[in-house]
C-alpha cells in the first residue's frame, strides 16, 4: 500500500489493544484544492489528535512542520493495515 501525503483521502487509525479501528476518512484537501501538504496537513492532523503520521514518502517540508507541532513522522511502505500494529510495537 503506498501512503502519500498528496493521496485523495486522509484515513486516522486509533490502534489499541492490538486492534485497529478507523476513526476519520475523509477527501485531503491537498489533493482537492492542490496545496501543500506542510501548510494543511500538521494543522489537521492536530485537529484530531493525531500523534503519528505514517507516509511512503515524506518531504522535509512536511516533516519539519509535523515535528514542530509533536507529531511523529514514520516513512514506511505497508502490505497491509495489520501491519501498522507491527510497525508501532518496533
Amino acid at each position: 500500500i503506498s501512503i502519500l501525503a498528496t493521496d485523495k483521502y486522509v484515513l486516522i487509525y486509533k490502534i489499541q489493544n492490538n486492534e485497529i479501528i478507523l476513526l476519520y476518512s475523509f477527501e485531503n484537501e491537498v489533493f482537492s484544492k492542490k496545496l501543500k501538504p506542510a501548510i494543511v496537513l500538521p494543522q489537521l492532523l492536530m485537529k484530531y489528535k493525531v500523534n503519528i503520521f505514517l507516509s511512503t514518502r515524506v518531504g522535509e517540508g512536511l516533516k519539519n512542520s509535523l515535528f514542530a507541532k509533536g507529531i511523529q513522522t514514520i516513512e514506511k511502505q505497508i502490505s497491509k493495515k495489520e501491519d501498522l500494529i507491527t510497525l508501532l510495537d518496533s
